[in-house]
């Protein structure tokens, strides 16, 4: 058996595999309206902003390549004290965090912030997959919240303990 293929079948089928197949601007578009925002804006940086149960925040950002797209996600303040300490935990939660979200923790030292980090490649990439990605992020980003505030917890707990064994009867929140 032969088959021959004809140009305008050719044709329809490069239509529909580019339909499926989704440039990044379409990609993100089609992903804020699935996500209820209509008109999804980029800001002069090429990030969108998206706000999940009105506290967690992730930012789509368009990376320079026109096949990549960036999430990121502030999760708190560097502390001023145990520096040492967050660093290696921070360390520790990035490969936890990366097997399990496809994510990385970062450092933005310019803010003194700890952020969580993921790039996507939306070539060969449809709007289910993208959805994916960003439902997998954003529980990424809720597992270092919780383990962030969990470790803060201890830290004012640990300072607590050791005000309290020096005599004094000052207990801070």
């Amino acid at each position: 058996m032969v088959l021959i293929l004809y140009p305008q079948f050719l044709a329809k089928l490069k239509s529909e595999l580019q339909d499926y197949i989704m440039n990044r601007d379409t990609i993100i578009r089609e992903l804020g309206n699935r996500l209820g925002i209509k008109d999804i804006q980029s800001d002069s940086e090429g990030r969108c902003y998206l706000l999940f149960d009105e506290t967690l925040e992730v930012f789509i950002q368009k990376g320079r390549e026109k096949n990549i797209v960036y999430f990121e996600s502030n999760i708190d303040e560097l502390p001023n004290q145990n520096k040492e300490e967050i660093y290696f935990k921070i360390l520790k939660h990035s490969l936890l965090l990366f097997k399990n979200f496809d994510a990385v923790v970062a450092i933005d030292k310019d803010h003194d912030k700890i952020q969580l980090f993921s790039v996507v490649n939306v070539n060969n990439t449809n709007l289910n997959d993208l959805e994916i990605a960003l439902e997998k992020f954003v529980n990424g980003v809720e597992t270092l919240n919780k383990w962030y505030d969990s470790w803060k917890t201890q830290q004012s707990i640990k300072q607590s303990v050791s005000l309290n064994s020096s005599g004094l009867n000052i207990i801070r929140p």
